[in-house]
């Protein structure tokens, strides 16, 4: 690689030379982009060296709104994200984890006014008593008359009928107005979804006539669902910031992700990931959901995502790509969710390419033999991972060795006490690749 020499004193005519170039360039006409241009030229490898490492605590709102619709996070984890072909990232939620954006009148229009609420979901999880609240603006202190919206993860799919929370297929948008813990109007997509998989999903509340008013649910840019208020009364009551201090006393209630909001904290929490997220204070048309759709999973997009979301002037937006803080770990996506999280030192690479052929959303981790290990994911010791010896498990994973060492073994996965006493639990060993040996 080469490496462009600093100018110095003694070489007067480079300084010279310099001073003329950039006045010639003045001159030239703006020429493209340049990433795309050197793009454009094929290269073999392109490195900006612009990543942000910053690590923090706030998703950081892009619209007028600036500041005031940031969200705090709580114990969230950076995620691979929705967008095919993009490296941005989401944000994973668990039992432990939420984010929020504080009360804001411009997130709460009144019931006359209509909205629009969008973003990508990966379930991770089918538990559906309680029910998973994926995110959550409604006013809910304890024997409060309660005020504004939540949607729930409910049923995968049809095979959930007759089970303990059950309450409809698919993702259920939920509506209160102020008639003590009763709902006002919802609508539930009725279309079954696939844990592991993103959905986009969009809610479009249109007031008409606030007593005839409407909710219609979109999933994946296609309108699924539609209910229509019969009444008495209005459909919804927005969160308001007037209630006395002796009832809200955790203050208004913002917009939470992964969980209930500040008025129950951290109640019904949902196991998965979010990503852009976008609130308007008008109503998107069908056309235009389809088109966010459609441009997030054309991985050849000439527009990009954030730019066409942008375009539709949303009230608040966040991409939720930050890194936060915290050690480095490996996400269980298993029944034993955070629990079962495992932690990488510091040696270890991620991501790396995935096995799974055509899936740029996907990755790896790479180990390498150093100073005789220490390049490790270390997952805790949990009885679900350790059945006793009259129970069947399996073990699964995927391997590319890039090494035939042989002595010592290596072991690409162990589960062996050694320390002390007679051995017990289970190794895996990479042995001879072939014949050969």
């Amino acid at each position: 690689m080469k490496t462009i020499t600093p100018f110095s004193s003694a070489r007067p005519c480079r300084w010279k030379s310099a001073r003329a170039a950039l006045v010639l360039l003045a001159f030239v006409p703006v020429r493209a982009d340049y990433p795309a241009t050197v793009l454009g030229d094929n290269p073999q490898a392109y490195y900006r060296f612009n990543e942000n490492l910053t690590r923090t605590n706030v998703n950081q709102n892009s619209t007028s709104l600036g500041a005031a619709a940031n969200a705090t996070n709580i114990n969230v984890h950076p995620f691979s994200g929705a967008l095919a072909g993009s490296g941005n990232r989401s944000q994973f939620f668990d039992s432990t984890a939420r984010t929020i954006i504080p009360w804001n009148a411009a997130l709460n229009p009144t019931n006359t006014s209509p909205f629009t609420l969008e973003a990508w979901f990966y379930p991770a999880s089918d538990q559906i008593n309680g029910g998973q609240a994926v995110i959550n603006n409604r006013y809910s202190y304890s024997g409060a008359n309660r005020q504004g919206w939540v949607i729930f993860q409910r049923s995968q799919d049809l095979s959930y009928i007759g089970k303990p929370g059950n309450e409809g297929v698919g993702w259920n948008f939920r509506m209160y107005n102020a008639n003590g813990s009763s709902a006002g109007l919802e609508v539930v997509s009725q279309v079954p979804f696939q844990v592991g998989q993103w959905s986009h999903v969009a809610v479009v509340y249109d007031p008409a006539n606030v007593t005839d008013a409407s909710l219609t649910i979109y999933i994946n840019g296609v309108a699924a669902n539609t209910n229509v208020w019969a009444g008495p009364g209005p459909a919804y009551v927005a969160n308001t910031d007037d209630h006395p201090a002796a009832e809200a006393v955790n203050g208004p209630s913002g917009i939470a992700l992964g969980s209930y909001n500040n008025t129950q904290p951290g109640s019904n929490p949902y196991f998965g990931a979010v990503d852009e997220f976008a609130f308007y204070s008008n109503k998107l048309s069908s056309t235009q959901i389809l088109a966010h759709y459609q441009n997030g999973t054309n991985a050849a997009r000439s527009t990009p995502y954030e730019t066409l979301v942008h375009s539709d002037n949303p009230v608040a937006y966040l991409r939720l790509d930050e890194l936060a803080p915290g050690p480095d770990i490996a996400l269980n996506l298993g029944n034993l969710q955070a629990s079962g999280q495992a932690a990488n030192t510091a040696a270890v690479k991620h991501p790396s390419t995935s096995a799974l052929a055509g899936r740029a959303d996907d990755g790896a981790a790479t180990y390498h033999w150093e100073n005789g290990g220490g390049t490790t994911t270390d997952m805790p010791w949990l009885a679900g991972n350790n059945p006793a010896e009259s129970l069947p498990f399996t073990v699964e994973g995927w391997f590319r060795p890039t090494n035939d060492r042989q002595n010592p073994g290596p072991s690409p996965v162990n589960n062996r006490y050694v320390k002390s006493g007679n051995r017990t639990g289970w190794v895996i060993y990479q042995r001879a690749p072939n014949a050969t040996y």
